[in-house]
């Protein structure tokens, strides 16, 4: 890696032949339901929401839960 390269990569910028300037973003483009990034954590938000209302009124998180379940 040359001292340009780090510097860039350094300040948050890539220009490379692979990631030129005028590169957009993976996924820019598509429909927000095709981004994989947003169906993982819209998944993640349904589970939290089922889990609490099946043990709610247990007062406990998915990290006790699981640690009770495998006790």
């Amino acid at each position: 890696m040359t001292k340009k390269t780090s510097v860039l990569i350094a300040a948050g910028r890539c220009e490379s032949a692979a990631f030129g300037p005028t590169a957009t973003p993976l996924f820019a483009d598509a429909p927000l339901m095709e981004r994989f990034g947003f169906l993982i954590r819209r998944l993640h938000q349904i589970h939290i929401a089922l889990f609490m209302q099946e043990v709610g009124d247990l007062d406990i998180t998915t990290i006790q839960f699981t640690a009770l379940s495998v006790l």
